[in-house]
């Protein structure tokens, strides 16, 4: 006899090592967990429920592939939410995902142009959301530029690794290296000339629930820059409150601002700004994922006296009563050198007693 009974059930996607913190989370809070993945021996598959060998661009054929397991088992899936730590197109697939299956999310439209920082910047300007000067640039196409322009930013209209291929130019000689290398990183042809802000840059932590942001908290990016002016994450730290600016509610009401323009109603919201000297708040990115860098392995446990993880899979599936009141400890996470993927390098994990100690640490 069939068991006819319908289960709550998650959808992760991708099966890789950075999914598995959120699937065991998901895992230890009652929830089903069905993974999809392209590679058959992804190593979160091995704590999931289900899995579906596909890949995690391919919107439609996860969809059929969800669907057709919903007929190959006896207990019968209710979708309720969509987990997902990866960047790039698979936030797209997230946005469709929940769209056919009736979860409250973040409109198909609306993740497109987020995930493309040259349709993000049109839309900037049609919503009056704070963002630098931008041109739109081809491929390897070289722009002329008058002294008077400089610096600029060089960087990939879309990219799979965070701040890849984003170099500062300050000269019309650094300018086609530049290009060339934004080039090697963009998957959508494009590239973005932006004018350069000097200024700090902030990580803006958040989930979207019915419609509204609600601030988990504010991190100070660590950014350098090496000597061929190209610009990489060295890390970030809790957020010091200026006595001049408050950063973090400027940085909320532009969040609320782009989520009320283009109707989201339920995801997380990581967005990066960058400050000038005069204390005005720009956009620079969005991401729409639960956020990589090693911040939940390694930040969020030493900054956060919250189970991250478990609250990301509760806001999933719109089980957490906000506002929260969270308390920020002083602590900082510094990746070691080298290229490629932040979660595949070591890193330093830096506590300390107040944020003012953790301010002179990197003021030396």
């Amino acid at each position: 006899m069939k068991d006819n009974k319908v289960k709550d059930a998650l959808i992760c996607i991708a099966a890789g090592k950075s999914q598995i913190p959120i699937i065991m989370a998901a895992k230890s809070l009652g929830y089903i967990v069905i993974a999809v993945d392209m590679d058959p021996n992804a190593p979160g598959f091995s704590h999931v429920d289900g899995c579906v060998t596909h890949s995690t661009h391919d919107a439609s054929g996860v969809i059929k592939a969800l669907e057709s397991l919903n007929h190959q088992i006896s207990e019968k899936y209710r979708w309720v939410g969509v987990l997902n730590r990866s960047s790039g197109p698979p936030v797209v697939t997230v946005s469709k995902i929940c769209e056919h299956f009736g979860i409250p999310g973040v409109p198909i439209t609306s993740a497109q142009m987020l995930l493309n920082k040259d349709v993000m910047r049109e839309a900037c300007t049609k919503f009056s959301i704070p963002s630098p000067y931008y041109q739109l640039l081809n491929k390897h196409q070289i722009p002329i530029l008058t002294a008077d322009l400089y610096p600029v930013v060089i960087k990939p209209a879309l990219s799979m690794i965070g701040k890849s291929g984003i170099s500062i130019v300050r000269s019309e000689e650094e300018l086609s290296i530049a290009i060339e290398y934004a080039s090697t990183c963009t998957i959508n042809e494009k590239l973005i000339l932006e004018k350069y802000i000097p200024g700090a840059d902030y990580s803006f932590i958040s989930f979207v629930e019915s419609g509204e942001v609600h601030c988990i908290c504010m991190l100070d990016e660590i950014n350098l820059e090496d000597a061929d002016g190209r610009v990489f994450g060295k890390g970030f730290k809790t957020h010091a409150p200026s006595k001049n600016h408050n950063f973090e509610k400027m940085a909320g009401v532009i969040s609320g601002n782009i989520v009320r323009s283009l109707n989201i109603i339920r995801s997380p919201f990581m967005v990066s700004f960058r400050s000038d000297l005069d204390g005005n708040l720009f956009l620079m990115e969005v991401h729409l994922d639960m956020g990589g860098d090693l911040l939940i392995e390694k930040l969020f446990p030493s900054a956060l006296k919250i189970n991250f993880q478990e609250l990301a899979v509760q806001m999933a599936v719109g089980k957490v009563n906000f506002p929260l009141l969270i308390e920020v400890y002083p602590s900082a996470v510094i990746f070691d050198e080298g290229s490629g993927l932040v979660s595949e390098k070591s890193c330093k994990v830096i506590t300390t007693d107040t944020q003012g100690e953790l301010e002179a640490l990197f003021n030396e």
